[in-house]
């Protein structure tokens, strides 16, 4: 925290809802599974139904960029259009189901929304309990789950000659190649993906 600083309400917000949302266990767990890179091309249901109005909730880039867009969204939308809890609820729930094709059945999304609201309304009368709370959390939080770096890939060493490679005997998961040196595909099974879904009743 900054001391001896004039902060904006609007930085302290930030702050505590990026706080949470690193915090948030349905994001987390999307995020860990891969689920925004795997069904970033393919539309959802509720993109289907409304269209051009899911834009402004589709966000794109590794996992660490789309959580920040996430949180610029959600500071925008509670400081500039001073939207309620369930507005940001919905929200929560259409990025969730947007970026990561999951619904969460623990409805985790009402709560952080709740939070959030709430928040905003303290630091407007200069009330920093919540935020405190909040940043008290997110430290022991990040002391049991420490951010892991993302590994590069391995580069080929250069001193490497490419002869022997070519003599090296072909590994099992290597892809077999016909006689003009083109790669055989081997249809794989599609993957079914795992989500937290309820049913919709009838």
């Amino acid at each position: 925290y900054k001391r001896g600083m004039e902060v904006s309400i609007e930085e302290r917000l930030k702050q505590g809802i990026t706080e949470m949302v690193e915090m948030w266990p349905t994001l987390r767990l999307a995020k860990e599974q891969g689920w925004g890179q795997k069904y970033k091309n393919q539309k959802t249901v509720i993109e289907e139904e409304m269209g051009q109005d899911t834009v402004s909730l589709k966000f794109t880039g590794t996992n660490e960029e789309i959580s920040e867009k996430i949180v610029n969204y959600l500071v925008d939308s509670v400081v500039n259009y001073e939207v309620g809890a369930k507005d940001v609820e919905d929200d929560l729930k259409d990025i969730m189901e947007i970026n990561f094709s999951v619904i969460d059945e623990d409805e985790t999304e009402r709560q952080l929304a709740n939070t959030i609201i709430k928040l905003y309304e303290e630091l407007k009368e200069n009330n920093s309990t919540l935020l405190n709370t909040i940043h008290e959390k997110y430290v022991k939080f990040q002391e049991k789950f420490p951010k892991k770096q993302e590994e590069p890939p391995p580069l080929i060493p250069a001193e490497v000659p490419m002869e022997d490679e070519k003599n090296e005997p072909k590994k099992k998961d290597e892809p077999d190649e016909d006689d003009d040196g083109f790669t055989i595909v081997k249809p794989k099974g599609k993957k079914k993906q795992i989500c937290l879904r309820k049913k919709q009743s009838s």
